[in-house]
């Protein structure tokens, strides 16, 4: 198995014997204890059980400690490409995808309107924002994953005019 660094995890073990009985029944840790998850890597216990007889069987159990994920997710964004002029005509969605090997959290956008900002925290690995007003927006975006990291947050500027001139 796989586990965690610092995961408390709690082995049990049993060893019988139905003939001479058993004399022995020894753990590099003992059953009900927690196993050392402190160190990332491949660690091994094993228990040794002996029979009256004299018999003995070792048992060798593996497992890995993961390394912790100190990595900031990724954050991509799909947005349609920017006009000549450098104003959307019509409403623009932005697309926000993160990603993250311990899996992702959440995204966190923010931008200003006329009325005020909208901030909004989406508990998943996509968002879509849509833009439908003219006016100048400044979308602030980041992500967090499953390990606590967080993105450097980002800027994406859009210009959306969909009002057609007064004449």
């Amino acid at each position: 198995d796989e586990f965690e660094q610092d995961e408390l995890v709690a082995i049990e073990y049993l060893c019988e014997d139905a003939l001479s009985g058993i004399q022995s029944c020894v753990g590099d840790i003992g059953s009900g204890d927690f196993l050392d998850t402190s160190t990332p890597g491949a660690h091994t216990f094993r228990v040794t059980a002996t029979d009256k007889a004299g018999n003995e069987q070792i048992v060798e159990r593996g497992y890995t400690v993961a390394e912790p994920d100190t990595t900031d997710p990724e954050v991509d964004v799909d947005v349609p490409a920017v006009p000549a002029s450098g104003w959307y005509l019509d409403e623009v969605t932005v697309r926000l995808s993160a990603s993250d090997e311990s899996g992702i959290r959440r995204i966190h956008y923010e931008y200003g309107t006329t009325q005020g900002v909208v901030s909004r925290d989406i508990e998943a690995d996509t968002a879509e924002i849509t833009f439908d007003r003219s006016q100048f927006y400044t979308l602030s975006y980041w992500a967090e994953d499953g390990a606590g990291n967080r993105s450097e947050s980002r800027d994406l500027r859009l210009y959306v005019d969909s009002t057609a001139p007064w004449v």
